[in-house]
C-alpha cells in the first residue's frame, strides 16, 4: 500500500512505522491519523512482523494535532462528537492490535504524539523530551485520557489540571513510560528493543498484550476513553476563551506566537523557583 503521509518497512520480523510530515514536525491532520491506523492493522496481519515501531521522521516524534484543519471540522456538538468518534477508532489502532507497539521518541511529543506514546506497549524517549498535556493551558482537550492508567491518579490531576509538561526522566519516575536515554542512543537502544521482542514467539506476544490490555479494559480503560469523547466534543464545539485567543493568533501571526503567547505566564510562574 501507498502512504502520503507515512514511511512503512518491514525486515527481520521488524515493522517500522516512520511519520513523515517533516515540515510540520509530523502533526497529526486526518489523513495521517487514517494512514497510522491502516499502517498498524496491516503489520498486525503480517505473520512476517513480531513487532512494530513507531517513530518519527526530522526534528521530532509528533507535534500533536495539525491545528490548521480545524476550521474544517463540524461546529455543532453532536456533529463534532461524531467526527471525533470516528478518529477515535482509527487513533487508538496501536491500543486495539495484539502485535506489541514501540514509540521511540524524539524532539517533541505533544498532544497526540503524546498521547502515542502513551497507549504503546513500550515508549522509548529520549532525555531532551517533554512530555504532557500541554495543549489543556490553551483550551484544547485531548482525544484520548490514558494517563490516569499509567501513572495514578494524583499525578494525572496534576498533570491535567496545572498543563504541567515534564521531563523524560521525571516521566520515566512517574511511570509513564519505559525507557529514558541520550539523544545518540535513541536508535540503537530501540533497535535493540526490537530485536528482542522480534525473538519472541509471535503467538506468546500477540496473546499476552491481549490479556494484558483486557486487565485494563475490566477495569473500564476502554469505556472510560469512550466517555472521555463526550467532554472532546463539548469542549470542543463550545467557546473556551483561552482557545479562542489560541486560535486567533495562530491565524494572525502563526503557531510559533500563539504557543509563545499562551506559555508565557506559565513559564513566568516555573521562573518563580
Amino acid at each position: 500500500m501507498n502512504y502520503q503521509h507515512l514511511l512503512y518497512d518491514v525486515a527481520d520480523k521488524i515493522c517500522t512505522i516512520t511519520l513523515n510530515r517533516p515540515e510540520v514536525l509530523n502533526a497529526v491532520n486526518s489523513k495521517l491519523c487514517t494512514e497510522i491506523s491502516q499502517a498498524l492493522y496491516a503489520a498486525d496481519q503480517d505473520s512476517s512482523v513480531n513487532v512494530i515501531v513507531i517513530k518519527g521522521s526530522g526534528r521530532a516524534f509528533c507535534s500533536g494535532h495539525d491545528l490548521k484543519q480545524d476550521a474544517d471540522e463540524p461546529r455543532e456538538i453532536y456533529a463534532y462528537y461524531e467526527h471525533y468518534k470516528a478518529e477515535f477508532e482509527e487513533f487508538t489502532t496501536v491500543w486495539k492490535i495484539t502485535t506489541p507497539v514501540i514509540a521511540s521518541v524524539h524532539g517533541y511529543c505533544i498532544g497526540k504524539g503524546f498521547e502515542i506514546a502513551m497507549m504503546a506497549d513500550v515508549a522509548i524517549v529520549s532525555e531532551e523530551v517533554k512530555m504532557g498535556l500541554g495543549e489543556m493551558r490553551y483550551g484544547i482537550p485531548a482525544i484520548t485520557l490514558t494517563i490516569p492508567w499509567k501513572m495514578g491518579m494524583n499525578d494525572a490531576k496534576e498533570m491535567v489540571l496545572t498543563g504541567l509538561d515534564i521531563s523524560a526522566r521525571e516521566a520515566k519516575a512517574r511511570g509513564m513510560i519505559t525507557t529514558v536515554c541520550t539523544a545518540d542512543e535513541l536508535a540503537s537502544i530501540t533497535d535493540k528493543t526490537a530485536r528482542r521482542m522480534a525473538l519472541m514467539s509471535r503467538d506468546m506476544q500477540k496473546m499476552h498484550k491481549a490479556y494484558l490490555n483486557r486487565v485494563y479494559d475490566r477495569m473500564g480503560f476502554w469505556q472510560a476513553n469512550k466517555d472521555y469523547l463526550e467532554v472532546l466534543a463539548i469542549l470542543g464545539t463550545q467557546p473556551v476563551p483561552e482557545y479562542e485567543r489560541f486560535s486567533n493568533t495562530t491565524q494572525q501571526k502563526g503557531l510559533k506566537a500563539a504557543l509563545n503567547e499562551a506559555n508565557t505566564p506559565f513559564d513566568a510562574l516555573e521562573a518563580e523557583d
